[in-house]
């Protein structure tokens, strides 16, 4: 049992004398929990913060439930199938996408073209929210872009762009028995569109805001060569996304939806936040290390403190001081650095998720390098997001890690012989 004795012992023996030395020996100690503690904190803060951001910013753009042919063929008559889905009390609206080429008079590269009914678009996603120049309301020629799209082709509100849609290069385009390309007619040729930017989005993820272009369903349709009327998938908005699946079992049982398959925003992203998930579960358990490594310096400061309180701790048995007591001497010695370690390392952490996008600039610009790179990670800032839960977990497993650390010096100690201890010279 822990007495008021052993706690002031502890932190005598602990306590600088004034010399560098006597200084530097417990900060040593204190240092690698901090290190270790700060670097846990951080790497799971962003995994999270990862998982989170990429959540959000993918439901400004993407609807929670989506119905489309199980062959990916146009839904002829989508009207009929939101009028049966408003009717069931769900917010509908229809959708044709699909791949074109876009020009510019500089740049050629292929894109995914959206096209949306504006006034029922804005019940199944956040992207009138979300625009940050131009306006939302097009016309069937008119497009919206992303903030970096317009960027990387240098476009202004009032720009023209040029959609070459891949499916009039297919059918201009054939390839014959020995895969040698053939024009089956090179008299024809095919109208690309025109189309006119009306507005820019910020969706805050690099995947839509470089690579998609919305237009009106009517524009996209005449673009895919579909049918008036015709979507590529029906869009679902729910109340509660992570109860999606009661809402495709309702929708099933219903039986007006007869050759349509539903798939929710779990199932298309499902790779993607599984990948997220084993990978924090797996920098925690390697970032675990860094603490476990920083208990052996804390091991190695408390056996030169033994070796240093030898004579004290003779004195102390030959006193009557009992085995339990020296034990919980180095082991309480052990919990004040841990403590201390793991605090200042929790309150590092916090402050450098806090300030992490003032962190990322001033690395930037120091040493002139992209430490974010929206195209490679997709979100356009460094997420984070601090769990209560995570840092109990952290704080808790680095504070055992810390205190198991003294154990080895404690067992030294209380190994010691009284009669051997008292000759030795300090």
């Amino acid at each position: 049992m822990i007495n008021t004795t052993s706690l002031f012992l502890a932190w005598r023996y602990l306590k600088p004398k004034g010399t560098f030395i006597s200084w530097f020996i417990p900060l040593l100690a204190v240092l690698g929990p901090i290190v270790g503690v700060a670097v846990l904190i951080v790497v799971i803060a962003v995994m999270a913060g990862f998982s989170r951001d990429y959540r959000e910013a993918m439901f400004r753009f993407q609807a929670h439930l989506e119905l489309m042919m199980p062959d990916e063929k146009p839904i002829h008559d989508a009207d009929k199938f939101i009028e049966r889905l408003r009717a069931l009390g769900f917010k509908a609206a229809p959708e044709a996408n699909g791949p074109a080429f876009v020009q510019t008079r500089r740049r050629l590269a292929a894109k995914m073209i959206r096209g949306i009914d504006p006034a029922a678009e804005q019940q199944v996603s956040k992207l009138k929210e979300n625009i940050i120049r131009g306006r939302y309301g097009i016309a069937e020629d008119e497009v919206l872009i992303g903030n970096f799209l317009a960027m990387d082709f240098n476009l202004l509100i009032g720009d023209k762009i040029i959609v070459h849609p891949t499916g009039a290069l297919r059918e201009w385009i054939k390839f014959d028995e020995d895969n040698e390309i053939v024009i089956e007619d090179p008299g024809k040729v095919y109208s690309p569109e025109e189309l006119t930017v009306a507005g820019i989005y910020s969706i805050g993820m690099h995947l839509y805001d470089n690579e998609i272009i919305v237009t009106h369903i009517d524009k996209a349709n005449e673009i895919f060569r579909s049918e008036w009327g015709d979507a590529t998938v029906i869009k679902i908005w729910t109340d509660d996304p992570e109860r999606v699946h009661e809402v495709r079992q309702t929708i099933g049982e219903d039986g007006g939806f007869g050759g349509l398959a539903a798939v929710t925003w779990m199932e298309k992203n499902a790779e993607f936040f599984r990948a997220l998930a084993v990978e924090k579960n797996l920098q925690f358990f390697v970032l675990v290390f860094i603490v476990i490594v920083s208990s052996f310096s804390i091991a190695a400061t408390l056996i030169t403190i033994v070796i240093q309180k030898t004579r004290e701790i003779g004195v102390l048995k030959a006193l009557g001081a009992t085995q339990r007591t020296i034990l919980s001497v180095f082991l309480l010695q052990g919990a004040i650095v841990g403590l201390a370690g793991v605090g200042l390392g929790t309150a590092v952490g916090l402050l450098v998720v806090n300030y992490r996008g003032q962190l990322q600039e001033l690395i930037e610009w120091a040493f002139n390098i992209s430490v974010f790179p929206p195209e490679l990670y997709m979100l356009t800032v460094i997420p984070a997001h601090i769990s209560k839960g995570d840092i109990i977990v952290i704080d808790a497993i680095s504070f055992v890690i810390c205190v198991l650390g003294a154990l080895i010096p404690a067992i030294y100690a209380v190994s010691l012989q009284p009669t051997r201890a008292l000759q030795h010279d300090s």
